[in-house]
């Protein structure tokens, strides 16, 4: 008795000992048996592993549901009259890297989930080679194969089902070698387990032969079938539309083929639905790039007025056209004014004005240490002026009057542009006490002799009678746009260009160059994005169009308008804002052309995953399928944009379409996938016997005959009677609420079980 309890008290020390040794090494044990792709191989392994003296130990093992267990005579599950334990017991410590992820979720999923991602590398890159290649075979006008549209549909799904199915069996091939591999470190390698390992790579590579993603797959058929999307839609137009294209690219800039189009057509709402989503870097370049060639554009067209390149010429063309101009009447408004002169030069008193303050204007510019040197030397010179021979201050009002319109104004005259700004202003400054000192007789007298004032003689109001005036001063900038009059009458502008080209008709073609410069600078202060539209919006103007077609030539007015309706085209389509209701009716109708996996198709795996809850359940699902909808679309917006933004990325329709959408494929690929593990999960019985070949590795060399010996002397016929009693477990009720006790998957296994309907109708 003592001997049969120190073997029974032995027995049980060493069970727990092996217990605790197999159970410390948890990572272990179900990474290394995550490499079998054979169950009943893994289960020899385990068996071997926890009874390694008993070659049929294999039969000890069975799954039930998801679990693994083993025949324990102190086992807490009984099942059948037999007590079992759970193969696998995890550790109490949580997840791997510190996540809170249960370790028996992430361990035995390593080595499948690297084969997973290694199939569908090698199926991507493949699939990838593989269109490319078929792309490249419909585009041979040499196979006459490829002339019918679905002939060449075909070709290409077909090329992309060879490089996926290739590119899975290298990669994958090479990983399940590696797993292999693995598994001859630590166990011989049965033929089963490399049978199967060979299967599971052909089952994979299978899959990868789906060509998911392809083009997509919808618009890869519509485009050989010669059905119309919306990329279709784009490329025709842009070949519709290339003579209005070609001729903006003349002018250095280019247009959408939706800009191209006529108004309110479908092109443009596409290019503003395009416009509104994230913005790509393309989109960004594109509209900016062209902004600054458009500006190009209407600088070409001024050059293309005159040849001159100096401005001066301007100043003197306007000079000397306004002398002979008003040579006949300007004795007359010479005799008008000097009456009043004459008046203020023959007062019974010298009038006197304040001539220090303009001395302290200029010495309080002075003393800025960083003024400029040019300046610095014309407010001297100024001031010089300012006192006579003696060094006395002139204070005379007539006195000055002479310098002002003589020395002074020579001054003034001939510095450069920042100087003559500085000095006119205190030109002005000085008038204005001159006026005052004389109760307003001295600004009577300027203003009889001024041209422009209404008093004056309705010839010395006109245009020329102003340039006179302000080349004087000078002005030029002013004077261009004196002649340049919206406002002005049709007349007044023919008159002005008359006598102007008269005189010099280079000359005024410099001054129309010079107009057209100034205004785009004018318009151009802020932003291109929004001066260039305001500058065309000015020439659409009917006043505008009546000047221009007063000064310009018939064909240069022809040129203008070309180009204004160039930019019209240009910027005919907005660039953002808020979505419209036609807007969402048309992201509707471009979401339905992404091709790839139905958003139906995509849920109804959904539904099956969820299922057994393998993969993915709930709101991880939704978040997967809405992933993929959302990223296909993506892809196809940037085909649209490329379209529409890119003139070389259409140079033929065959490189519009040449993508694969990658996210597209790996979607489908993990969806089809996932189809196959649910069905296997929910159709493979709750309980599964070990029904491998128990002992291999135990009995390997010894004879058959031996073999049958061990095994038939180990052997315990069991005591269930040949006939199932009426109490046995039948189909049916293994489909009863405590083993399913959600109605849906009773409602599938039930499909399952009786082959009605099959996998269709789970939708």
């Amino acid at each position: 008795m003592a001997d049969t309890f120190e073997e029974r008290l032995a027995d049980l020390q060493r069970k727990e000992r092996i217990d605790k040794e197999i159970n410390s090494d948890f990572v272990s044990k179900t990474v290394k048996s995550s490499l079998f792709f054979d169950e009943n191989s893994e289960i020899d392994f385990l068996a071997s592993q926890r009874f390694p003296n008993d070659p049929l130990a294999s039969y000890k093992y069975r799954f039930i549901g998801d679990e693994l267990y083993y025949e324990d005579p102190e086992g807490d599950f009984t099942q059948d009259g037999k007590r079992y334990s759970k193969e696998f017991v995890v550790p109490t410590d949580s997840g791997i890297f510190g996540l809170n992820v249960p370790n028996n979720y992430i361990y035995p999923n390593l080595v499948p989930a690297a084969t997973f991602a290694a199939d569908l590398t090698g199926g991507l890159k493949g699939a990838q080679l593989g269109f490319r290649q078929g792309l490249k075979l419909v585009s041979n006008p040499a196979l006459p194969f490829t002339k019918s549209p679905l002939t060449a549909a075909l070709t290409v799904l077909g090329t992309t089902a060879i490089g996926g199915f290739g590119g899975n069996a290298v990669v994958g091939g090479v990983a399940r070698g590696a797993r292999e591999l693995g598994i001859s470190s630590f166990y011989n390698l049965p033929p089963e387990e490399i049978e199967e390992a060979y299967k599971d790579l052909l089952i994979s590579s299978g899959f990868s032969a789906i060509p998911f993603g392809a083009g997509p797959s919808r618009q890869l058929l519509n485009k050989f079938r010669g059905k119309e999307d919306t990329l279709n839609y784009l490329l025709n137009l842009r070949k519709s539309e290339s003579e209005i294209i070609e001729e903006a690219k003349r002018l250095g800039f280019d247009l959408t083929p939706a800009e191209a189009t006529a108004i309110g057509t479908k092109a443009r709402s596409i290019q503003g639905f395009i416009n509104r989503q994230a913005e790509t870097e393309k989109i960004f370049n594109f509209y900016n790039n062209r902004n600054a060639r458009i500006r190009q554009a209407v600088t070409n067209f001024a050059d293309g007025l005159a040849d001159i390149k100096s401005t001066d010429d301007i100043g003197r063309v306007l000079q000397d056209i306004s002398q002979k101009a008003l040579d006949k009447v300007h004795a007359a408004r010479k005799a008008n004014a000097k009456v009043i002169y004459d008046s203020l030069e023959n007062a019974p008193e010298r009038i006197q004005f304040d001539a220090n303050s303009i001395v302290k204007m200029i010495d309080d510019k002075l003393t800025d240490r960083a003024l400029d040197p040019d300046v610095r030397k014309g407010l001297e010179s100024y001031k010089e002026l300012m006192f006579d021979a003696d060094g006395n201050l002139i204070t005379d009002l007539m006195s000055m009057h002479q310098r002002r319109s003589g020395s002074i104004g020579n001054l003034i005259a001939t510095a450069d542009p920042y100087t003559k700004k500085v000095l006119n202003d205190i030109k002005i400054q000085m008038t204005a006490n001159m006026d005052e000192a004389s109760d307003g007789v001295y600004a009577l007298a300027r203003k009889v002799y001024d041209p422009t004032q209404p008093n004056v003689l309705s010839y010395e109001r006109g245009i020329i009678a102003s340039l006179s005036k302000l080349v004087k001063d000078p002005q030029t900038a002013k004077a261009v746009k004196t002649l340049f009059n919206p406002r002005a009458t049709e007349s007044a502008l023919r008159t002005a260009k008359n006598q102007l080209k008269d005189v010099d008709p280079e000359a005024f073609q410099l001054v129309k160059k010079e107009y057209f410069l100034q205004t785009l600078d004018d318009f151009t202060k802020g932003t291109f994005d929004e001066g260039l539209p305001r500058f065309k919006n000015f020439f659409q103007t009917g006043n505008a169009q009546k000047m221009v077609n007063a000064l310009l030539e018939p064909e240069e007015v022809a040129d203008l308008n070309k180009l204004i309706d160039l930019m019209d085209r240009a910027y005919s389509v907005a660039k953002s804002g808020s979505p419209t209701q036609p807007l969402r009716a048309l992201e509707k109708q471009l979401m339905s052309e992404t091709g790839g996996l139905g958003t139906g198709a995509i849920n109804t795996m959904l539904s099956i995953i969820r299922l057994p809850g393998r993969i993915a359940t709930g709101q991880v699902g939704d978040e997967i399928l809405e992933n993929i909808k959302y990223k296909q679309a993506e892809s196809y917006y940037k085909a649209l944009a490329d379209v529409l933004f890119d003139p070389d990325a259409s140079k033929s329709i065959d490189e519009a379409y040449n993508y694969l959408s990658s996210l597209g494929y790996l979607g489908g690929q993990a969806g089809a996938r996932a189809v196959g593990e649910g069905v296997e999960a929910i159709s493979e019985p709750s309980e599964r016997p070990y029904t491998g070949k128990a002992g291999r590795r135990a009995l390997e060399g010894d004879n058959l005959q031996s073999q049958l010996d061990s095994a038939l002397e180990s052997f315990t016929p069991s005591n269930i009677p040949i006939v199932p009693p009426a109490t046995a477990v039948t189909p049916e009720s293994a489909l009863s609420e405590t083993v399913l006790p959600n109605p849906d998957d009773r409602e599938i296994a039930r499909r399952l079980v009786t082959g009605r309907g099959g996998i269709g109708s789970l939708a």
